[in-house]
């Protein structure tokens, strides 16, 4: 008999901060530090937020490397929500 067996692997790896890494179409991290993430949730739906999260957060599950400029572009465009918002 086969069974599909799903394994996850941890393990350490060298990064250089701040570190840019996308999980999604629409959630942006920059990390930070070995403890903190920036996360940037840039929502059709109106629930936009600027949040720090922990690192496990940022890199929990599938990423990828991203960019300084998609990052910064989330960031600017979930700010610009919340000033319109504020307004």
């Amino acid at each position: 008999m086969k069974v599909q067996v799903k394994k996850q692997v941890t393990e350490m790896v060298e990064i250089n901060l701040p570190m840019y890494v996308k999980s999604s179409p629409i959630h942006f991290y920059k990390i930070i530090s070995e403890e903190s993430a920036v996360q940037v949730c840039q929502s059709k739906f109106g629930n936009s937020s600027i949040n720090e999260v922990s690192v496990g957060v940022a890199l929990d599950g599938e990423y990828e490397v991203c960019t300084e400029e998609e990052f910064e572009t989330a960031f600017y465009k979930v700010s610009e929500y919340f000033k319109d918002k504020v307004s």
